[in-house]
């Protein structure tokens, strides 16, 4: 049993572990989405920073989703769920919507118990190595993000019919 959170999070494919401990425990989480916001704002001056969110069908991801969008969201960023849909799926729509990151909740083929969050940039690749960093010391000087309600916007038919949308998007790139 891990008795001291280890202070590099991210490895060579993003950040992995067992679901609801460090670092995908719900403060933790939060405080990933509000870093990427920060980080993100300061590339995007005068707008707010577009992400894009999608994740697998573990039973931890929808929670983990919610946790990263609020803190998102608290830290001024745009959010846009696509639900359920494959890593390069987000991948293809951070790049065409366009979105200042691409962000997948996802352990792939690791055990159930698992879970991962990856960023991507616009252009469909990882996040890079400086803005992990960066992260990572954000997430090391505690949660710094307010205790308010997980975003629950999943639960309205306009953002279910908006997250079909981003899929078919995708679906319809691959088809033609």
């Amino acid at each position: 049993m891990q008795t001291t959170k280890p202070n590099k999070p991210f490895g060579t494919d993003g950040i992995r572990g067992e679901a609801d401990k460090f670092p995908l425990d719900s403060p933790t989480v939060r405080a990933i989405g509000s870093s990427l916001a920060r980080h993100l704002a300061e590339r995007t001056p005068g707008r707010a920073p577009r992400v894009v969110v999608g994740r697998d069908t573990r039973e931890s991801s929808p929670r983990i989703e919610r946790e990263l969008i609020a803190g998102a969201l608290a830290s001024g960023a745009e959010v846009e769920s696509a639900g359920i849909i494959t890593t390069p799926g987000v991948a293809f729509l951070a790049r065409v919507l366009p979105a200042d990151a691409g962000v997948v909740i996802s352990a792939s083929h690791n055990p159930y118990q698992d879970n991962g969050i990856k960023v991507f940039e616009p252009s469909g690749r990882k996040l890079d190595d400086a803005t992990e960093r960066l992260i990572e010391k954000d997430i090391g000087q505690g949660p710094g993000v307010p205790d308010s309600p997980p975003d629950n916007r999943e639960q309205s038919n306009a953002a279910t019919e908006r997250a079909a949308s981003l899929r078919t998007r995708y679906l319809d790139y691959l088809v033609h």
